[in-house]
């Protein structure tokens, strides 16, 4: 219940992010498998319940990328029913799968492929198979899946498999889920249990990094959804966004990454037309759109992409110094 005596929503909003993969939203309560799986909603792991899916009828359509993580898998065929239904309701979805699972045939926007467990298991095999074109989510927990070796070999795998975007994502995990990784598998980890409990945080970079060495690519958008006003919109705040969080990673000066932040929220909040706004020649009207935003913004309008938004990540992912 909420504070005023009304039910509580079963789905949580969430502020759309690169770490996410742009969800929107994600529900409050999830009938989640057990073993190691990762939940990209808390970017953190995931954990086994009882809960069951939510009513489809409560998923309203137009608000944004729905998560649908795993779940028990005597309910694998439910969710697969579950996600047809929000197809068929105009929900785009974000459907979570393990790295070489079947695919649903109908209904999810986009599949993500989550490599957790082969990654904790060293299975270069399994990252052999995963499907050509596949978007492919590599947790990073300090000591675990994130050493030098697995790094290298690991992006091998995936770049032989002809994967699409390998999307790094740095997990918090707390001290009672590591202990329960490390104990579970005690011969792959070695020395797992010093390494997960005394490194330094991941580096998404350098990941980025030996992924860019193999070829891949490690920076996804969704495509846009439509060519209403609202799509185009919310296709630009995500582009500023990704341009703030790459300036700030740059180590560039943090009053312009928060500048592109706050551009990123108008273009996300506002109902005017921005790229007729730009076409016209009035973008100067809004006092906060400056370089390098009001830059990005125009190179946007004109060609539906920014040309310096990716010139930022080829030196993001460039040799180190």
């Amino acid at each position: 219940m909420t504070a005023d005596g009304s039910p509580r929503p079963r789905f949580m909003r969430l502020r759309p992010e690169p770490a996410r993969l742009w969800m929107r939203r994600a529900a409050r309560s999830w009938p989640g498998p057990p073993g190691p799986w990762t939940d990209l909603a808390g970017l953190g792991l995931g954990h086994a319940s009882a809960a069951g899916l939510p009513d489809p009828g409560e998923v309203a359509p137009g608000g944004g990328l729905l998560y649908v993580p795993p779940v028990r898998h005597e309910l694998e065929g439910s969710r697969r029913e579950w996600i047809a239904r929000m197809g068929q309701a105009g929900v785009q979805t974000l459907v979570q799968l393990d790295a070489v699972d079947e695919a649903p045939q109908a209904g999810p926007t986009k599949v993500v492929r989550d490599l957790l467990r082969p990654l904790l298991e060293r299975d270069y095999e399994v990252l052999d198979r995963v499907p050509r074109g596949a978007l492919a989510l590599w947790p990073l927990i300090a000591g675990l899946t994130d050493g030098e070796e697995l790094r290298g070999k690991g992006c091998a795998a995936l770049a032989r498999a002809g994967i699409e975007i390998l999307a790094p994502v740095v997990l918090s995990v707390d001290p009672k889920q590591l202990r329960a990784l490390v104990e579970t598998a005690p011969k792959t980890f070695g020395k797992a249990f010093d390494r997960a409990f005394h490194s330094t945080a991941p580096d998404h970079r350098v990941l980025a990094r030996e992924a860019a060495t193999h070829g891949l690519r490690s920076c996804w958008r969704r495509p846009v959804s439509s060519r209403a006003r609202r799509a185009l919109n919310d296709h630009l705040a995500e582009i500023l966004i990704q341009a703030a969080e790459l300036w700030l990673r740059l180590e560039r000066p943090e009053g312009t990454g928060q500048e592109l932040y706050r551009a990123a929220r108008w273009a996300a909040e506002t109902g005017v037309d921005i790229r007729a706004l730009v076409s016209e020649g009035n973008e100067e009207i809004v006092p906060w759109l400056r370089e390098p935003s009001l830059d990005l913004v125009r190179e946007w309008a004109a060609e539906g992409r920014s040309p310096t938004l990716e010139t930022w990540f080829e030196e993001y992912v460039g040799p180190s110094a």
